[in-house]
Order: structure tokens, then C-alpha cells, then sequence
């Protein structure tokens, strides 16, 4: 891709000194008269290079719009996720976060992206841009293509209690397929529940998560299963990301 305006950027310059010199009669009217050619080939060049680069700003602003709405609807699902917890568990809405991820990639290096999330309080939501599938309770509820939810601060602390030698003796399922490392480092929400996003041939395309000081009778309960299947659905509506949306957020 650089290579590429590289070379456009050095094809426009020829073309663009051709045409002036030639404007300029430079070194001498005769020389361009027997290069007509030339000039007609610098001609189209820069006429090519100026249509093409007000398409891509005529693009660029229409995907910014698309872009603009996408974000607009993504925050006000996630708002009337954190309304629906806050009335409903009665928990404090600056500690509940609402994070959306999309599968990108495929096979083994297939990973579960965060596109967007929110939160009021100061902390931020997620340090991690990516997750991979079968890791945390995010990549378990991907792959299980099941609503996973964990204590996750008690599971954390009482695991590094035991330390480093007993975590790497757990089967790999026993600690969602996380390393030391990556226990030690991990965010340690109260709680959290995540629930798998399907598109419309039922396949399993991102995941959804909520975090909070949340119990896991709470997580578990009926009414915590409608408000993850209302974000589910929500997710589902607003659709893909649109063109240029990694390039704003990646």
C-alpha cells in the first residue's frame, strides 16, 4: 500500500513537471512539439490523479457520516443496557461497563476485536484491544456460543493466592485458557456475564459483555438474561461495522 503512493506520488510529479516545462517551453518549444506524446500521457495522469483523489474525499465523508451513525447507535444500546442493570440490580451505573467485540479473522487466528464499549467511570473499560477465542470468559462465550458469567474478582484473587505452580496445573478449561501472565494482568471486575452475538444464519460473529458489581445469582437470573438478549439483539440490528470504521478505531 505505501509502495503504491509511492509510486503514484513520483508519477504525478513526472507528469506534473512535463506540463509546466512544457507551458514554460523549457528547454525549447521545438523539444515538446516532437514529445507530443508525452504530454498527452502527463495530461491523462493528472487528470486520473485529480478525479481520483475527490472520490476518495467524497468517500471519506460519506463513510464519515456512516461511521458518525454506527458509534450513535452502538452507545445508545450500550445506554440502555446500563439503564436496564442499574433498575434492575440496583447497582451504581459509574461501575457498569458494556463492551462489544466482532470475530475477525479465521481458524487459528481468528480474534474477537472490541468495537466500541462504555462506561461513566473513571477506569478505563478494557485495556486490551482483541481477545482471543477460548481465552477469558469473553473468548469461552465465543466459542461455547453460550452466556458465560463469572464472580470474576473472587475467581482472580483466590487463584493468584494459590499461586503461579497451582494455575498452570488446572486443565486449560479451569482457567478459560489463560496464562499466568495474562491472570496477572487481567481487569478484576466484580463480576462479569458475557453473551454470544449470532448473525441472521445463526452463526456466532462477536460477543457482548457486562461488567459490574454484579453476584453471580444476578447474573444467572432471567431478568439479566433479557437485558443480554436485548444488547444481543440490538447488536445484531445496528449489523457489521462499516467501511473505514477500523481505520477511525483500530
Amino acid at each position: 500500500m505505501i509502495a503504491g503512493k509511492v509510486v503514484r506520488a513520483a508519477l504525478t510529479a513526472c507528469a506534473a513537471s512535463a506540463v509546466t516545462l512544457a507551458q514554460l517551453n523549457l528547454p525549447e518549444k521545438s523539444f515538446w512539439d516532437a514529445r507530443s506524446v508525452v504530454l498527452y500521457l502527463s495530461v491523462t495522469v493528472l487528470a486520473i490523479t485529480v478525479v481520483h483523489d475527490a472520490t476518495i474525499a467524497v468517500t471519506h465523508a460519506l463513510q464519515a457520516n456512516q461511521i458518525k451513525s454506527y458509534g450513535g447507535n452502538l452507545n445508545a444500546a450500550f445506554a440502555a443496557t446500563v439503564t436496564s442493570v442499574v433498575t434492575e440490580f440496583g447497582t451504581p451505573w459509574d461501575e457498569i461497563a458494556v463492551t462489544f467485540y466482532r470475530s475477525k479473522l479465521f481458524g487459528r487466528w481468528r480474534k474477537l476485536i472490541r468495537v466500541g464499549g462504555v462506561r461513566a467511570g473513571a477506569r478505563p473499560i478494557n485495556l486490551n484491544p482483541y481477545i482471543r477465542t477460548r481465552t477469558g470468559i469473553v473468548g469461552h462465550t465465543f466459542t461455547e456460543q453460550a452466556i458465560i458469567a463469572a464472580e470474576w474478582k473472587d475467581f482472580v484473587e483466590s487463584a493468584v493466592s494459590q499461586g503461579k505452580s497451582a494455575w498452570e496445573q488446572r486443565r486449560p478449561q479451569d482457567r478459560y485458557g489463560l496464562s499466568w501472565g495474562e491472570l496477572m494482568r487481567a481487569e478484576r471486575p466484580d463480576g462479569i456475564v458475557a453473551q454470544p452475538i449470532f448473525n441472521e444464519r445463526g452463526r456466532p460473529v462477536g460477543c457482548a459483555s457486562i461488567t459490574g458489581p454484579l453476584k453471580l445469582v444476578d447474573m444467572n437470573s432471567p431478568q439479566m438474561g433479557q437485558i443480554l438478549n436485548d444488547l444481543a439483539t440490538a447488536m445484531y440490528l445496528i449489523g457489521p461495522t462499516p467501511r473505514g470504521w477500523w481505520s477511525f478505531h483500530g
